[in-house]
């Protein structure tokens, strides 16, 4: 697949996430911590580090609840939801207010399924 596709599709992705209300920022990650797409504020060399932190704190958690997603409360009211896509060996996570709310589960669960068929 052209890489510049790939790109083209994860920036349209991210794009239409973040115009969803609850969502402040979105980050795709390998699962061993190697950033592939996000569109967070801050500069990419911070993105890179928060994506291997990210993935770092999953993987210990994941072991722990043995789930495909992670709802983590940090400081300040920010919330991450995490969404595993094993099958692709990718985390889908999104920068949130409310990490509890269902409907931001039904958001994830579409992007997640949308990222791997792009993939595919």
């Amino acid at each position: 697949m052209n890489n510049k596709n790939v790109e083209e599709k994860m920036k349209i992705i991210h794009n239409k996430m973040n115009k969803h209300k609850q969502i402040k920022g979105s980050i795709l990650i390998r699962d061993n911590g190697l950033h592939i797409s996000s569109k967070l504020p801050g500069e990419k060399y911070e993105n890179r580090k928060i994506s291997a932190h990210i993935a770092t704190i999953f993987r210990h958690m994941s072991k722990k609840i043995k789930s495909n997603e992670a709802k983590i409360r940090l400081t300040n009211g920010v919330n991450l939801y995490i969404k595993h896509i094993p099958n692709k060996k990718m985390l889908l996570a999104s920068i949130t207010d409310n990490a509890a709310s269902p409907i931001l589960k039904g958001l994830m669960v579409r992007y997640s399924r949308k990222i791997h068929n792009i993939f595919s």
